[in-house]
């Protein structure tokens, strides 16, 4: 007799064994319809806060998930905290895992009188941020560097007041934002990517660290909506869905953490 957890395994396996060729296929299918964004309508975000950036032509992993970016609904379900995080004026923004630079070059440009830092360890990552942070002219106030530590919050903080976190960083944030470690996280605002997965239990980790000095609130992954694109209505409709996808293995959840005592 097969046991449950067995039978479980087997059907886990066949069920990874059945996807890879739709997800090969549909990966293969959405180079093509970014390729044909970007003929059609340039290296320009279309819409959302950093509608008007231009994105670099350079990936570091797969595809960056360039259609959602051009097209501006990547992480839609952040535009309101970054809206309230940018209206809080700070003046030093650190952007840990930049990958290409979306949310660092983004946020440079909505806050033209703060430093922003970019760290990320894949030197590919460090490449693509650096020239994005080149097409949008803001080189002189984004610098990109490869591994942060918590303890380098501290140096960076220098004389500046008001610091916003952005960090995705794949569960590498349970040993990052920790407090007893980077005390000054108490005076930080913070945007932070929870990853259960590869951390277990950060996302109540992170709330129980945070929650004497911050006012939390958890941002579910929502949904995105194609038919709104003027631009996609004579695609097929699953071209349309495929190029707002962000491919993720599960829905994700955000802390948005504002600092009580900035």
């Amino acid at each position: 007799m097969v046991s449950v957890g067995r039978r479980i395994l087997q059907k886990l396996l066949l069920s990874i064994g059945a996807a890879r060729p739709f997800n090969h296929s549909a990966m293969a299918r959405r180079a093509e319809l970014t390729a044909e964004l970007s003929a059609r309508y340039g290296n320009t975000v279309i819409e959302g806060p950093f509608a008007g950036m231009l994105l670099p032509g350079l990936s570091s992993q797969e595809d960056g998930d360039r259609a959602p970016k051009l097209l501006g609904t990547y992480e839609e379900n952040l535009h309101n905290c970054i809206a309230t995080a940018v209206a809080r004026d700070p003046d030093l923004v650190i952007n840990v895992g930049c990958a290409e630079g979306y949310f660092a070059v983004g946020l440079a440009m909505l806050l033209p009188k703060a430093t922003v830092h970019a760290f990320d360890i894949d030197p590919l990552a460090v490449e693509a941020c650096a020239r994005a942070a080149s097409l949008n002219g803001v080189s002189d106030r984004l610098l990109v560097h490869s591994a942060y530590r918590a303890e380098t919050l501290t140096d960076l903080m220098g004389d500046k007041s008001k610091a916003l976190i952005f960090m995705d960083c794949e569960g590498a944030e349970v040993g990052l934002l920790d407090p007893a470690v980077a005390p000054t996280l108490s005076v930080c605002d913070i945007i932070v990517e929870t990853h259960d997965l590869e951390a277990p239990n950060a996302m109540r980790i992170l709330e129980g660290r945070l929650s004497s000095t911050h006012t939390i609130e958890r941002i579910p992954q929502g949904g995105r909506d194609p038919n709104r694109f003027s631009q996609l209505q004579s695609w097929p409709e699953m071209d349309r869905w495929l190029v707002v996808s962000e491919t993720r293995p599960q829905g994700m959840i955000w802390l948005f953490c504002s600092a009580i005592n900035r």
